[in-house]
Order: structure tokens, then C-alpha cells, then sequence
């Protein structure tokens, strides 16, 4: 009889015991997810004051109600002057702390594109102002449902990164972009521990690139160290990826130590990034300008 009695217990709660089951997968799931994003401020979105996104800034940033993941999400508009919006993990100096050589980068959007506009996602991993891993892509088409993205992050180092740089922007291979264009942004996470094998580091430390002073006002000098005699490439980006300076274009250079002076004069305030190419290696540096 006691067996009976469990049996129709058993039977009665059967389908709810089945949904519960599939409520603690998904909970599960979204626990594992979320793990890695816990050097992600604000990773869903839920936390806001004076209509920005807690750990995020930039422009073009409102708040939607639209989300696939609690509450909220992060809306990005382009201007009315086609000024190309920014989302960006970090407080008022871009970029957040992180603690491993993560292998993806993951998240979900919506996107609503005017002309040729797409959405960019970039994440730069950083190890103290040099550039060790870097993840990119771009999606094209409007987007009315909710999709995912994994982006991979390629180390050209052996080093782990301390710090990490994640923007959002929505731009054209022109560098503008077309008032209209909108995208939403949520639930994002880092993903996937990468180990350090086949990397060969040591011949680009070598090159030791950097710039003095960073940040700075008007005048930096970028320098870097040559082993060999080499064709040279130095140039300079911001945040979209758009080309805004170049100092040398595949010129030869002798071995040895050189400098250049680089004029921040017609720039803006923000982060930007140098990239040296040589014959064999490519290296890229972040540096600040602040006036």
C-alpha cells in the first residue's frame, strides 16, 4: 500500500517534476555562463545611474526594456551627425581587470542597420599597456531576434593579460556611420581558458614598443627597438579600428633603437592604439590622450 501511494504521488507530479528539471538545467547553464563573466562589470545590464550602464561609458548609450536576460538591456544609437556610438567596459579610463587568457568572448545582440552599417564588437587583452590577445568581428543585417555571438581572442603572446578592453560600436567600412542605425546588447561573457602553447613571445618583446609619456596631452614619443634590418610599418587607430596616422609605411629600417614623435594635435580625446608591423611580426600598444 505504502508503495502504491508513492507510486501515484510519483505519477501526479510527474510533468511538473520534468519542468522543474529543465528549470534547473537552464539555471545551471546560465550559472556556468556567468562565471566567467564575473570580471565583466555589469554583464547583463541590470545596473544603471543617470542613464548609463554601471562599469560602462561612452556615448550614444540609452537604456532599453528590451532583454534577453532580466530586466534590461544597452541600446547604442547613432548620432544625429553620424557620430559612431560607443559601448565600453571600464569607468571613465577604458578597460577592466582580468585575471586569465580567456579563450571567447560571448554575448547576444539585436541589430537594426542603416545603409552598409554593422555592428562591431572588439575585445583587446592587454598586459600592462601592451597587446597580448585580440578577438573581432563584425555582423551585418538587421536582427529582430535575439542572437548570439562567440568571438574567438588570438594570443600573440605567452603572457596573461591583466587587463582587457570590450567595445561595442556601430560603423561602416568607411569609419562613419548612418543616423538610424541601433543595436541592443546583452548578457556578455568571457568564456574558455587558453593555454600558452605554440606561442613564440619573445622575438616581439623584443622589439620593446611602447610610448612616453601615457598618457598624454599633445606629444608622445612611440619607440621600439630593431634587431635587423627590416621593412617597417607604424600606425595609428581609434577605437573603431579607423586609420588616423601613419608614421612610417613600409619603409626600411636599420637595427637598433628609434624614436618618433607623434602630434595629437588634430585628435580628440580617447584611447588609441599603434601597430608596428615588421617583416615578421606585428605589435600593438594602447595609449590614452587626454586633453
Amino acid at each position: 500500500m505504502h508503495g502504491d501511494s508513492l507510486n501515484l504521488i510519483f505519477n501526479y507530479y510527474k510533468n511538473d517534476m520534468k519542468a522543474i528539471i529543465i528549470w534547473l538545467f537552464f539555471i545551471s547553464l546560465m550559472y556556468s555562463s556567468s562565471s566567467f563573466a564575473q570580471e565583466i562589470p555589469n554583464h547583463s545590464f541590470e545596473d544603471w545611474v543617470i542613464g548609463a550602464p554601471v562599469g560602462w561609458f561612452g556615448f550614444g548609450i540609452s537604456q532599453s526594456s528590451d532583454a534577453i536576460h532580466g530586466n534590461f538591456s544597452a541600446r547604442i544609437d547613432v548620432l544625429d551627425d553620424g557620430t559612431v556610438p560607443l559601448l565600453i567596459a571600464g569607468d571613465v579610463v577604458p578597460g577592466i581587470n582580468v585575471s586569465e587568457r580567456y579563450g571567447t568572448f560571448k554575448g547576444n545582440y539585436k541589430l537594426n542597420p542603416n545603409g552598409n552599417d554593422f555592428l562591431k564588437v572588439d575585445v583587446i587583452m592587454g598586459f600592462s599597456g601592451e597587446v597580448v590577445g585580440i578577438g573581432s568581428a563584425q555582423f551585418q543585417g538587421t536582427q529582430d531576434f535575439w542572437t548570439s555571438f562567440t568571438i574567438p581572442i588570438t594570443y600573440s603572446s605567452e603572457l596573461t593579460p591583466n587587463d582587457a578592453l570590450i567595445f561595442f560600436s556601430i560603423s561602416n567600412e568607411e569609419g562613419s556611420a548612418a543616423p538610424g542605425s541601433d543595436a541592443l546588447i546583452d548578457l556578455v561573457s568571457f568564456d574558455e581558458i587558453t593555454d600558452v602553447e605554440g606561442v613564440d613571445a619573445n622575438s616581439e618583446s623584443d622589439l620593446n614598443l611602447r610610448n612616453f609619456p601615457n598618457p598624454f596631452d599633445l606629444l608622445t614619443t612611440i619607440s621600439f627597438d630593431m634587431k635587423t634590418y627590416s621593412r617597417v610599418s607604424l600606425e595609428i587607430y581609434n577605437l573603431t579600428g579607423k586609420k588616423v596616422y601613419t608614421l612610417l609605411k613600409n619603409e626600411m629600417i636599420n637595427k637598433g633603437h628609434h624614436e618618433f614623435h607623434f602630434d595629437s594635435m588634430d585628435l580628440s580625446s580617447g584611447l588609441y592604439f599603434y601597430t608596428l608591423t615588421t617583416d615578421n611580426y606585428t605589435v600593438t600598444c594602447k595609449m590614452n590622450c587626454i586633453k
